[in-house]
C-alpha cells in the first residue's frame, strides 16, 4: 500500500530519553529512511532533536497543548522554536525547491509572529468541531486537581535534566500508559520551569508535577528533584 503523502518529514530524536541514544544512531536512520523514501518515490527529510532534556516546558497533553498555544502567539523557548523553525524550513525545501534555509527559516518567524499561523490553526481547530475561545485563554482548559512545585536541591547550574526519567514519572502521574489496561489522564504531567545552564538557587521552583492521583503526588515530586543534577560552572 502506498502512502497519500509524498513528502515526508522525520523527527528524530536521540539522547537519554529515546531509543536512539546518539547523534550518530540517529543519522543512520535518517539515512536509511531517505533510501526507503527514494525506492518508494517519495522525498523523505529529517532532523535530528537532541533529547538529553525535555525538548520546550510541557510533559502531558492539555499542558502540551497549553505550549503549543503560546508558541503559536510566538511565545515559545529557543529549544522548540529551533526545532520548528527546521521542520518548517525543510517543509518549505521541499515544496518550493527554496535551498536557503535562512530564508526559508526567516518566513517561518514572520509567519508565527504575524500571526498566520495562528490564524490557520484557528481554522483547523473550528473545522474538526473545536471551541476556538481555548486558543485566546489557553489557561482555561482543564486542570489536574493536585498541581505540586519541586524545588532545586542545591544551588548553581542546572548541569543535567533527565528525560527519561521525566517521562517516567510523567507516565507514573498518569500522563501516559504504564500498560495496555491504564488510561490517559489529559490533564496529568509536568513543567519544567528550568533548562540545562539556568542558574537556580536551592529552595527555587524548578518543576511542577501535575496529578489527580494524591497517592502518586509526593514521590513524583522526589523522584523529579532527582532527575536534575547541578554544577558550580557556568554554561
Amino acid at each position: 500500500m502506498l502512502l497519500g503523502s509524498n513528502k515526508i518529514i522525520f523527527d528524530l530524536s536521540c539522547g537519554k530519553g529515546t531509543y536512539l541514544e546518539t547523534r550518530e544512531e540517529a543519522r543512520r536512520l535518517g539515512k536509511l529512511l531517505v533510501r526507503i523514501g527514494k525506492s518508494l518515490d517519495k522525498q523523505v527529510g529529517y532532523i535530528i532533536t537532541l533529547m538529553d532534556e525535555p525538548v520546550g516546558s510541557s510533559v502531558g497533553n492539555i499542558l502540551e497543548i497549553q505550549e503549543t498555544i503560546k508558541a503559536l502567539h510566538g511565545n515559545m523557548s529557543k529549544d522548540v522554536e529551533d526545532t520548528v523553525v527546521s521542520l518548517a524550513s525543510i517543509v518549505l525545501n521541499m515544496a518550493y525547491g527554496e535551498k536557503d534555509f535562512a530564508t526559508n527559516a526567516a518566513r517561518v518567524i514572520n509567519v508565527i509572529k504575524s500571526g498566520q499561523a495562528m490564524n490557520k490553526f484557528r481554522q483547523m481547530v473550528i473545522a474538526q468541531g473545536g471551541n476556538p475561545e481555548y486558543l485566546e485563554s489557553p489557561d482555561k482548559l482543564p486542570k489536574a486537581r493536585i498541581i505540586l512545585p519541586v524545588f532545586a536541591t542545591d544551588s548553581g547550574y542546572i548541569s543535567k535534566i533527565d528525560a527519561d526519567i521525566c517521562g517516567s514519572i510523567a507516565r507514573y502521574v498518569g500522563a501516559g500508559r504504564i500498560n495496555d489496561e491504564n488510561e490517559i489522564d489529559n490533564t496529568a504531567g509536568l513543567v519544567i520551569q528550568k533548562k540545562i545552564g539556568d542558574a537556580v538557587q536551592v529552595g527555587e521552583v524548578i518543576a511542577y508535577v501535575h496529578t489527580n492521583d494524591e497517592s502518586k503526588a509526593e514521590g513524583a515530586v522526589k523522584n523529579l528533584a532527582d532527575a536534575f543534577e547541578y554544577s558550580r560552572k557556568t554554561y
